[in-house]
């Protein structure tokens, strides 16, 4: 009897053990990545900018807040059904980002801005 008990708990610690294994951690600002890369234009001596936010997430990411200082000077300004641009440097997505649905948003600068992720609501 003692065996069969034995045996039922590690089949029982090996099914929770698996179980737990997939399970989605916590979503939080460090899931969304920023990619920018340089597209090849130039407007009025400022080079054209894409930046792509994503997350490494299984949820989508909403109320993503993220350092943009420099934005607010961009001859070529991001499309505002993207992103809201503060004059205080701080911008904010204007849409849910995903892992099958990144945004995408474009901008000229004399050099790349330096965004930082500062929050961002999981939204599942």
């Amino acid at each position: 009897m003692s065996k069969a008990m034995a045996l039922m708990f590690l089949l029982a610690t090996l099914l929770c053990h698996l179980y737990t294994g997939d399970a989605q951690k916590s979503c939080d600002k460090s899931d969304i990545t920023i990619k920018v890369f340089k597209v090849s234009t130039v407007i009025e001596k400022q080079q054209v900018y894409a930046a792509i936010f994503w997350t490494s997430c299984s949820c989508e990411m909403k109320d993503v807040h993220f350092s943009c200082d420099g934005l607010q000077n961009s001859i070529l300004h991001p499309d505002r059904s993207m992103v809201d641009v503060d004059r205080s440097g701080i911008c904010t997505l204007a849409r849910t980002i995903s892992m099958k649905s990144p945004l995408q948003i474009t901008y000229s600068s004399e050099a790349p801005v330096n965004f930082r992720v500062l929050s961002a609501t999981p939204a599942c």
